[in-house]
């Protein structure tokens, strides 16, 4: 699966290392700077978080309290296509930070 996603550019491997922690092995420098560009990914629903290692890394803590996510909305109806009830709309998920240009210029 995650050869679909990285694995463009070469091969990927991936191994437990402990609980809800991977090593995750790049067979080219473009692929892993790909995935780790993008920051956060969703791997059969669970969010994935890279970190490139460092010597003398022994743990890692993430704030999972706090994720950025992008939403897309549909058919929503024109009457409400508006930068205040778009963003209205989108707080039922969490607090809307950014919006597209072309859409806040709508």
């Amino acid at each position: 699966m995650v050869n679909n996603l990285w694995g463009a550019d070469g091969e990927v491997t991936i191994r437990p290392a402990c609980m809800d922690l991977f090593i995750i092995k790049f067979s080219s420098s473009e692929a892993c700077d790909k995935a780790l560009e993008e920051g956060l990914w969703h791997i059969r629903i669970q969010p994935f978080i890279l970190r490139k290692w460092e010597p003398g890394m022994t743990k890692l803590h993430f704030d999972m309290s706090k994720i950025p996510i992008w939403i897309q909305l549909e058919n929503v109806p024109l009457e409400l296509f508006t930068r205040k009830r778009l963003s209205y709309i989108a707080s039922v998920v969490g607090c809307p930070l950014y919006m597209e240009q072309i859409t806040a210029n709508q």
